[in-house]
């Protein structure tokens, strides 16, 4: 046995000689073979370009090869063979025919006329007012500002940006109404969204500011951009619907907001309506009338919410606004047929959000050009606005007629307002020539316009 296994031992030995003999001999064969191939790739890239190199020499072969063939022929042809089919002759300049001279003039005649006839077409058909002349035309009710419209207002303080409108405003009024009762002003609009909440509230800080007692009353449930909402702590949770329900008092209502009395209706109800006809609302007017100076209504847009009608009713005066890009003349003859059917007759319009294209004022271009600017250098390009000298001036109180400033700063006046004598002359004050020239167009205006609220029965306000 132990032989045997020596045997299969010693076979098992030479088998192992064997195969290490075969891996040296497959590694010398492995090594030669490396050294064949080491230049392989080499050899593989100068045989491609060979190969590019003889194509060209192909095709340039085949094209001598046929020029040759070519000439050969020619040379070997007969001129016999060959007949002139078409000789060559001089260009001679024709005459244009008549359709072709007609058809140019005819297309600048058509495309000038009809272009000019679609363009009139356009401004027919455009029934927006967009011109201080179209309003004028439109409506002979007097102007008293047109307001140019500045993209992303809720981006600034508003009432910064309006302060010489609202000089406007005040100083035009003065003129319409010299020493007539007006303790009462409503704003009024055909649609939400002409900007009238935003300028009958600056318009009562602006009275604020000059000292009188002003109060705002909101009965616009629109946001108001210069209120706070709502829902804020520190707002009263009583609106004017619930002291017509006899569930909260005035001062329950009131608020402070930059200065000026706020009360507002939280609510559109079902029975507001009803409620603005009890005689509840008659003591709610009377007793703000005794507590208040000037009373500025921000009213619902007349066209949507029927009650603008019964509010308005309540106020010595009504102030029309019309927003360019949104009333167009249907809008507007709409609200006030509205108005007109209840016996009231706005006493004065406000153009508001014009284009600075269609600005005709120059008082109001140069108004523009002095706004405050904080738009970034891309927005300057169409805005050009900055900080305006004049600061609106104080005045004293006057419990007959709207607030004058002709008189000395009242304490109650904003901090940081200046004194009358301390600021520059602003552009938007009426020169003597101006006024005169503002009397008689005023007292033309006033011959076509209907009688005001303040000539109806108390009765009916």
């Amino acid at each position: 046995m132990k032989s045997q296994m020596e045997g299969e031992l010693l076979k098992l030995r030479i088998e192992e000689e064997v195969v290490r003999g075969q891996i040296k001999d497959m590694e010398a064969e492995r090594t030669k073979l490396d050294t064949q191939f080491k230049d392989m790739p080499r050899l593989e890239k100068e045989y491609a370009a060979l190969l590019e190199k003889r194509a060209m020499l192909d095709a340039g072969y085949k094209t001598l090869k046929a020029g040759e063939d070519s000439a050969r022929m020619t040379l070997e042809s007969n001129l016999s063979d060959f007949r002139l089919l078409n000789p060559a002759s001089i260009a001679t300049e024709e005459d244009a025919s008549m359709l072709a001279k007609v058809i140019p003039m005819a297309g600048f005649i058509f495309g000038f006329f009809g272009g000019l006839l679609i363009v009139v077409l356009i401004e027919l058909l455009d029934a927006k007012i967009r011109t201080e002349q179209q309003l004028a035309k439109a409506y002979s009710a007097p102007r008293l500002a047109s307001i140019v419209e500045i993209p992303n207002l809720e981006q600034y303080d508003a009432y910064e940006l309006l302060i010489p409108s609202l000089r406007e405003i005040s100083e035009r009024l003065k003129i319409l109404l010299p020493g007539r009762k007006a303790k009462s002003l409503g704003i009024l609009s055909s649609l939400d969204g002409e900007g009238k909440s935003i300028l009958s509230f600056n318009l009562a800080r602006y009275y604020t500011s000059l000292g009188s007692r002003v109060l705002f009353v909101d009965f616009d449930t629109q946001p108001n951009p210069c209120l706070p909402d709502m829902t804020d702590v520190g707002w009263p949770q009583m609106g004017i619907e619930d002291y017509l329900r006899d569930r909260a008092q005035l001062p329950e209502m009131v608020s402070r907001v930059n200065g000026v009395d706020v009360i507002r209706v939280h609510k559109m109800s079902a029975d507001l309506f009803d409620l603005t006809k009890t005689a509840a609302m008659t003591r709610l007017w009377n007793l703000l009338r005794e507590q208040y100076d000037l009373i500025i209504t921000d009213t619902p847009s007349v066209l949507d919410h029927p009650i603008a009608g019964t509010v308005s009713a309540f106020q010595d005066e009504l102030i029309y606004v019309l927003a360019s890009p949104v009333s167009d003349r249907k809008l507007v003859d709409a609200g006030l047929e509205f108005l007109e059917n209840r016996g009231l007759v706005p006493c004065a319009l406000i153009f508001n959000r014009v284009n600075p294209y269609y600005l005709e004022d120059i008082r109001q271009q140069r108004n523009v050009r002095n706004l405050a600017d904080r738009r970034p250098p891309l927005a300057k390009l169409t805005d050009r606005f900055r900080k305006p000298t004049a600061t609106p001036q104080k005045f004293a109180e006057n419990k007959t007629s709207l607030p004058s400033d002709d008189n000395e700063a009242n304490p109650r006046s904003e901090p940081g307002t200046p004194a009358r004598g301390g600021s520059k002359k602003g552009f938007d004050e009426l020169t003597a020539d101006e006024e005169e020239s503002f009397n008689q167009w005023l007292k033309d205006s006033k011959s076509k316009t209907e009688p005001s609220t303040e000539e109806l029965p108390d009765d009916e306000k």
